[in-house]
């Protein structure tokens, strides 16, 4: 390796540091122990010695992502109507029938409402 190419991938390695640490800062406390439970189970997933993956804990990491960027997307404003019935069941077997509730929406706002395909959202 030359010395250029090293200092190249140091500076790359100090800015995705620098990335890391500035995102950490900015995590709630639950938020730093869901990733946390989700890498664990990413790295338990690997079979080392085989270099292959598990299929089952794949899919259930799966599962866990999208429920993750669901309910992120929803805390940040995406209103379920935008959501896919497939979507909002993940939520819902999350959350419970009232899942709503812990998006700060009434039964009266989403009742009869549509989602694109046109389904109903509840």
């Amino acid at each position: 390796m030359t010395t250029s190419t090293t200092t190249k991938m140091k500076k790359e390695v100090n800015i995705i540091d620098s990335i890391r640490s500035m995102i950490s800062k900015n995590l709630t406390e639950d938020q730093k122990k869901d990733y946390g439970r989700l890498a664990e189970k990413f790295h338990q997933s690997f079979d080392v010695d085989k270099t292959q993956v598990k299929d089952h804990d794949v899919k259930e990491i799966a599962l866990e992502e999208c429920l993750a960027y669901l309910v992120e997307s929803l805390k940040s404003g995406l209103h379920p109507k935008h959501t896919t019935k497939t979507e909002r069941n993940l939520i819902e077997a999350h959350f419970g029938k009232e899942w709503y509730k812990h998006f700060e929406y009434d039964r009266d706002e989403l009742e009869g409402e549509k989602d694109g395909s046109g389904d109903f959202i509840l």
